[in-house]
């Protein structure tokens, strides 16, 4: 028992006995009185102002409470009004980061969003507070790996909130204690960012002091977060949606624009015009797979940015081979790529100096494929180094996904024209070949009538007559004619070609004269046959036409006179 309460006992016992025997006077009895007095007093005292210490603790205690609570509900209230007023997500992001920090009075805040690659990373969005480069010195992961076990790794792979209340001995926090401690960090909350149930994010909240984040604080942080969700979903719908209408749009008018174009050309022309209209790209260039599949080459359109002319025919005197060049990447993988400065690694972008000269800086490679065929890679240019812009990566991207099947379309009209107009020269051709064969089956009659006449006559002359030479041309000239009707006949498949081994030489001799009469004065035939016989399989009368029609043009295109030579010879090939 506490001594105020046994000495008064004590003393008491003593001055009865005392009184007693006698031992004492009055006086020394009221002395031992007030003396136990005093003490049951004093140990009132200490009594109850015990209680009142504990009483003024808890209530400092429940104030501290509850300021931390109102920080915390002020934030919430706050944010919550950022959000109604949010129209872009970046700026959501940081505004909420600042009010956590501002409001909140935590030592930093910052948003980290998981990243869907191979080392699954968390990429910081927005930051916050007394940062000094702590994100950027941290290496944070969601993977099951040290990285990624610490209070984010493992609030986005669990979906659940995790709180360190001590940095300093948290053996989860040690890749980054260092970091921290430097900065002041004594205790931190990571919670997930959950849209659907699953998690694409967390909302990480740093304090100076250990253990800072009590049950109802975790709560509203954690409604704070749901809210931040919400609001990020929202905007994101909303952009996609307006995205999708743009999309539509553009769509919409190339379709309609490419319906009037008369080749594949001219419509990738329309695309591209609606395409830097929309996105205000400054300049775009287009290859297509060469013939034979080994190279792009440039359309040579001329589309968007006229001003950019010098680089357009620069560009035109290059082919890039499958995975070389932005157009040769873009065309082997099949993806878009972006180059945020041309003025880089001359293997990334090979025409650095032409396009810095007339001003083109950043740039972004899309494929235009039908059925997983490339048909076309578009390179669009902006006049200023720039980021990824994954709107307008997206816009583009989307709208040349649809103009595949609509260049495919324009080509596939094309080819059917060109098929058009080959089967109506064709239908010509034959209609010719109709008529020929009538000419030349009446002219055959006529041609057999000379021949008659004329072998009739030298038949009664002498053959030392020079009536008898000119008999004999009038022959030989009437035997080719007969071979040029057989070439219309076979023109009009009215006769077939006779095809045997023929002489070359004698071909040519048999002719040298109707061929000299044929170029005139003004051009002097030189005739150098093989010594060896050179013997060929062919109609002799197509020969004979198609070495009449050389003579012709050469004579055509020697107006001023000149020489023609007809030479013979055997060559190994």
């Amino acid at each position: 028992m506490p001594v105020a309460i046994i000495l008064p006992l004590v003393l008491g016992w003593i001055r009865l006995k005392g009184e007693q025997a006698g031992f004492y006077s009055m006086e020394f009895g009221l002395l031992l009185f007030a003396i136990s007095n005093i003490s049951i007093f004093v140990f009132l005292i200490w009594r109850y102002a015990g209680r009142l210490n504990s009483v003024d603790t808890e209530r400092a205690l429940a104030d501290e409470h509850l300021q931390r609570v109102n920080k915390a509900l002020k934030t919430v209230s706050e944010c919550n009004m950022a959000l109604v007023k949010a129209v872009d997500e970046q700026e959501l992001l940081q505004t909420i980061c600042n009010i956590i920090i501002k409001t909140g009075k935590y030592r930093l805040a910052w948003v980290g969003f998981a990243e869907q690659d191979a080392e699954k990373a968390v990429r910081p969005a927005a930051q916050a507070g007394y940062t000094e480069g702590y994100i950027d010195t941290v290496n944070i992961t969601w993977a099951d790996t040290e990285h990624g076990r610490g209070p984010t790794g493992t609030a986005i792979r669990t979906g659940e909130p995790v709180i360190c209340k001590n940095i300093l001995t948290d053996p989860r926090f040690t890749p980054w204690r260092n970091e921290a401690i430097k900065r002041g960090y004594a205790s931190s909350i990571a919670i997930p960012l959950m849209n659907e149930d699953k998690p694409f994010g967390a909302l990480n909240i740093y304090a100076s002091e250990p253990d800072a984040f009590d049950d109802e604080e975790v709560k509203l942080l954690m409604q704070l977060a749901d809210d931040m969700t919400y609001g990020i979903v929202t905007l994101r719908t909303r952009i996609a949606h307006g995205q999708a209408n743009k999309e539509n749009r553009l769509l919409k008018t190339i379709a309609m624009e490419m319906t009037s174009a008369g080749d594949m050309r001219s419509a990738i022309t329309i695309a591209i015009n609606k395409i830097c209209e929309t996105t205000k790209w400054v300049y775009c260039e287009a290859w297509v797979p060469k013939s034979d599949g080994s190279a792009l080459e440039s359309l040579c359109i001329e589309a968007c940015g006229k001003e950019y002319e010098k680089f357009r025919l620069h560009s035109e005197r290059y082919t890039f081979p499958i995975g070389i060049g932005l157009p040769g990447r873009v065309w082997q993988s099949k993806k878009p790529e972006w180059v945020g400065d041309v003025n880089i690694n001359g293997t990334v972008y090979l025409r650095t100096v032409a396009a810095m000269e007339v001003g083109l800086r950043a740039g972004l490679g899309v494929p235009i494929t039908d059925d997983g065929n490339v048909l076309v890679v578009l390179v669009f240019y902006k006049s200023v180094p720039s980021a990824e812009d994954e709107q307008q990566v997206n816009l583009i991207t989307a709208v040349s996904a649809q103009l595949g099947n609509l260049i495919q379309r324009k080509h596939a009209e094309e080819e059917r024209v060109k098929l058009e107009a080959q089967l109506r020269h064709i239908q010509k051709l034959e209609a010719i070949g109709q008529l020929a064969g009538g000419v030349a089956h009446d002219f055959n009659n006529l041609l057999t009538a000379i021949i008659g006449n004329a072998t009739l006559l030298q038949m009664k002359m002498d053959r030392d007559s020079k009536l008898f030479s000119y008999a004999q041309e009038i022959l030989a000239t009437s035997e080719r004619g007969a071979n040029l009707t057989k070439g219309l006949l076979a023109f009009s498949r009215k006769q077939a070609i006779d095809v045997k081994p023929v002489g070359l030489n004698n071909i040519i001799k048999s002719i040298e004269k109707l061929i000299t009469r044929l170029i005139g004065e003004g051009i002097e035939l030189k005739v150098k046959l093989s010594d060896k016989e050179i013997i060929v399989v062919a109609d002799s009368g197509q020969i004979e036409q198609v070495l009449m029609n050389l003579a012709t043009n050469a004579r055509d295109a020697m107006p001023d006179g000149g020489f023609l030579s007809i030479t013979t010879d055997l060559i190994n090939l």
